[in-house]
């Protein structure tokens, strides 16, 4: 279950107009097109799927947000979780604190409400001439040059399978909690946290490749 941002539960959901969201993902240094809508609010919190939510009382603040599927999943596994704090919204790991959002969903409702109607025509030809996102005037994502570096990534996700024979995540997280136990025992303590995964993960592996002639000479 993922984290709310806030740890009162009195926040309520609040009837308002939806409003155009970021099209670059919101997590600090993303570059990648936001594919996926994440409510910071969850919906079982608030009773249904708000677009906006009363913190305090007489306030309004945007409850959706865009991000790329892997800052997504990252939010959904609660390796990384989003605050708000005084009206802004804070990107939180495990390694750092308090990195502001890219992009602020909107703290007035009434502003969204007062809005005038932009010209399509005019924004989406100052975008292509800018080169920049007409919502949060954030470079767009460019082709990559065969001389640049990769950019760094902070999630890392696999395909399994999920189906009546075989529930590939379940394997996979009894796999990585009886190899954590197994390093325990031998003296490499890790913590059950989600973070301390990747570390049993790259010690495994490691292990394995490390001593895979020995370990397939017995299969």
């Amino acid at each position: 279950m993922t984290r709310l941002p806030t740890p009162e539960r009195s926040v309520r959901g609040v009837d308002g107009p939806e409003y155009p969201l970021n099209p670059i993902c919101a997590a600090p240094g993303c570059l990648q097109p936001s594919a996926d809508p994440h409510h910071l609010w969850r919906r079982t919190e608030l009773g249904g799927p708000y677009w906006w939510v009363q913190v305090t009382p007489g306030s309004s603040v945007g409850n959706l947000v865009g991000l790329c599927g892997d800052h997504h999943h990252a939010i959904t596994v609660n390796a990384n979780w989003i605050t708000f704090d005084q009206n802004i919204f804070f990107w939180e790991s495990l390694f750092s604190t308090g990195v502001p959002l890219s992009w602020q969903p909107p703290t007035r409702l009434i502003d969204v409400l007062q809005e005038p109607l932009a010209d399509p025509e005019s924004n989406g030809q100052a975008a292509l001439e800018a080169n920049t996102c007409p919502t949060c005037l954030r470079p767009l994502p460019h082709a990559r040059s065969e001389h640049e570096g990769k950019r760094l990534r902070r999630t890392w996700s696999i395909t399994v399978p999920s189906d009546e024979r075989e529930q590939g995540a379940d394997m996979l997280d009894t796999l990585l909690e009886e190899g954590r136990r197994e390093m325990a025992r031998a003296g490499l303590p890790y913590g059950d946290e989600d973070a301390a995964k990747y570390f049993v993960l790259s010690t495994m592996l490691g292990l394995f490749v490390t001593h895979a002639e020995e370990v397939l000479s017995d299969a």
